[in-house]
């Protein structure tokens, strides 16, 4: 499979700045993006990390998680879920 050699960074160079340079890749796909590359044993996966900890640190949750994953953190903690027509409580 493409990606998961040891040294495949730079493909997941050259597909990360794709989705972040391009307009094409929201800020939900690029979030997605780094979770595939976090799971593959690279050689720089401390680079990805950091790459994807300065990508979300400035963003809220609900811009770098999917709903669908957003929804199911709700339900586990407790919290009506976002969106909804009650917006008054946490």
């Amino acid at each position: 499979y493409a990606g998961t050699d040891w040294l495949a960074h730079p493909l997941w160079d050259a597909y990360i700045h794709f989705e972040q340079h391009s307009g094409c890749g929201s800020p939900v796909d690029v979030s997605r993006l780094y979770g595939r590359v976090l799971r593959v044993p690279l050689k720089e996966l401390d680079k990805y990390w950091a790459g994807f900890d300065a990508f979300a640190t400035n963003r809220s949750p609900s811009a770098v998680i999917p709903p669908e994953e957003l929804r199911a953190i709700d339900a586990a903690v407790g919290r009506r879920p976002r969106g909804g027509a009650d917006q008054g409580g946490a």
